[in-house]
């Protein structure tokens, strides 16, 4: 048995940077859809003191929004309404606190004109 975490399917977690930084960034047209992407450089220092670097590209799913609709504990605190290439996709995050006290935003995606998954909240209001 592991306790290593592992990802499931049409989800996501945010937790806090650590030690990345915005070092570019600029609007994009992907599949004749305009959105913005980012360039993020995340520096670090391996255990055997060796200075490390990496960038990632990252593409705007879609606008993070509050939930202003949030009715009860079980809603979403966010959501997006966005495009993942030219699928239409709904997220929505729930700010959440782990096990040893680090507080993170669990999300959750589904393409939008798809049947829910048996755990997906059905009252979420987007």
């Amino acid at each position: 048995m592991t306790d290593k975490f592992e990802q499931r399917d049409m989800t996501g977690s945010l937790f806090p940077p650590r030690g990345e930084e915005i070092v570019g960034q600029g609007p994009a047209k992907l599949f004749n859809e305009e959105t913005d992407c980012y360039l993020i450089e995340n520096t670090w220092t391996t255990p055997d003191g060796q200075q490390r670097t990496m960038q990632k590209l990252a593409v705007v799913v879609g606008v993070y929004s509050a939930n202003k609709q949030k009715r009860n504990e079980n809603d979403s605190d966010h959501f997006v309404n966005g495009m993942v290439g030219d699928i239409p996709v709904m997220c929505w995050g729930r700010e959440k606190v782990s096990k040893k006290g680090t507080a993170y935003t669990s999300l959750s995606f589904k393409e939008k004109d798809s049947q829910p998954r048996a755990n997906d909240d059905e009252d979420i209001p987007l």
